[in-house]
């Protein structure tokens, strides 16, 4: 079941039946629930800009949680990742997902996003440019674009992205779109088709996210105080 609305915080829940996702005999109920919603919004993104063998795409934060699915599962469809990273550590989490090369964005050796990926493009840009972090990194995943490619931004960790003025995209013809996964799960064939890609995608291992950490529902706050101190790093489950 995924739904926008905010009603986790319950033993036990009435749905609709055509609202809910089969889970597979082969893979465990708490994989799925760990990966549920971050995976299917990592197949809307990469989906529906036709990530495939032979794309280039830039992911900005790729050491970040949503960042490590895209640049894995995209690495496995064939595409060509660059991604970016602000420390050391995210820098080798970027690395350990398959990206071909990291560019750190700021600290020591940071370098110019979009000249390092025309560099490494060959002058040509990237198909597609993941951006989750939004007013930082908004102008550099533009510039890093090729003729035709699409920004897709699915966040904004470092602030909403002032208003564009759309005569930009008329340089190389781009297209900049902010997908939600909700809107696309409302119709249950598109979001079983969604489901077996995704699950499909856990049996092949084409992304990890790491063993679920557990806490008990009456210990949500805890859980949250976890999320607030380290991020989305690892996921989290709660268990009645």
């Amino acid at each position: 079941y995924v739904s926008a609305a905010y009603s986790i915080y319950a033993a036990e829940r009435v749905i609709a039946g055509d609202e809910l996702i089969a889970v597979p005999d082969d893979l465990s109920d708490a994989l799925v629930a760990s990966s549920l919603l971050r995976g299917l919004t990592a197949d809307v993104l990469l989906h529906r800009a036709r990530v495939g063998q032979g794309s280039r795409i830039l992911v900005q934060a790729a050491g970040g949680g949503m960042g490590q699915i895209l640049s894995q599962w995209a690495t496995q469809l064939g595409a060509m990742v660059i991604g970016t990273a602000g420390s050391d550590a995210t820098a080798k989490k970027a690395d350990q997902a398959g990206c071909v090369e990291v560019i750190r964005y700021r600290g020591a050796g940071a370098q110019d996003v979009a000249v390092r990926v025309q560099q490494l493009t060959g002058g040509e840009g990237v198909d597609v440019t993941y951006d989750g972090v939004g007013k930082d990194s908004f102008d550099a995943s533009l510039a890093s674009l090729g003729i035709g490619g699409q920004l897709v931004m699915y966040g904004q960790s470092s602030g909403p992205v002032p208003p564009l003025e759309i005569a930009r995209l008329a340089a190389k013809s781009n297209s900049v779109c902010r997908p939600m996964v909700f809107h696309f799960v409302k119709k249950p064939r598109e979001r079983d088709a969604m489901a077996a890609r995704l699950f499909e995608a856990l049996r092949k291992k084409h992304f990890r996210m790491g063993e679920p950490q557990e806490f008990a529902l009456a210990d949500a706050a805890l859980a949250h105080r976890q999320l607030e101190a380290h991020g989305a790093q690892q996921p989290i489950l709660l268990v009645p």
